[in-house]
């Protein structure tokens, strides 16, 4: 389902949440990542379009002082195990405020997921210099229809917002088609 930005997820359960999952979506892991990179890794400044050829990934992360969002640096090159296990010790260090400044400052995109709370849609706001963020909703049982016939799915919620003087709104629908593609085949995420 493109429209409304609902996106279903398949009924089998992997051993990483959705968020540490999306890390490794985001830059793609069926090896398509250089086209979504020159497109998506991106940032708006005052003076200059400034693109990167990595895919540092800002996940936010609530602490008892406010939100922050440590990276997971090199995002491109990382399966979803190393993923999941960066971003658990980032974020428990991220609550005991003992993060590095250069864990925290910069990255090339981010992402929210509000869904652990129960939160089944939202609109994430663009952490400046970056061009997109992507917010993902809590993913639940709902009629569904599968080959014809109504049925049930987990179904979920990604929302991509994008800066539109750095990325085409037609290139940010279409990453959210691919997204949505991988979490529907999430087993191409661990393959």
């Amino acid at each position: 389902m493109i429209g409304g930005g609902r996106r279903r997820a398949e009924a089998e359960r992997l051993p990483v949440h959705f968020q540490e999952a999306d890390a490794e979506a985001l830059p793609f892991a069926d090896g398509s990542f250089d086209v979504v990179l020159s497109t998506f890794g991106v940032m708006f400044t005052p003076d200059q379009l400034i693109s990167f050829q990595r895919a540092d990934i800002s996940v936010a992360v609530s602490t008892p002082s406010g939100l922050i969002t440590p990276i997971i640096a090199d995002a491109n090159n990382k399966g979803v195990a190393a993923i999941s296990s960066e971003m658990k010790d980032l974020a428990a260090r991220a609550r005991d405020n003992k993060l590095k400044p250069e864990e925290y400052q910069g990255g090339t995109a981010s992402l929210s997921n509000m869904g652990m709370f129960g939160i089944k849609q939202f609109e994430a706001v663009i952490n400046p210099p970056q061009a997109m963020i992507m917010a993902i909703g809590a993913g639940e049982k709902r009629p569904f229809v599968v080959d014809g016939a109504l049925s049930v799915a987990t179904v979920m919620t990604a929302t991509g917002s994008f800066d539109h003087r750095a990325i085409d709104g037609a290139d940010g629908a279409q990453l959210m088609q691919a997204f949505q593609h991988l979490i529907e085949q999430p087993l191409g995420l661990v393959a």
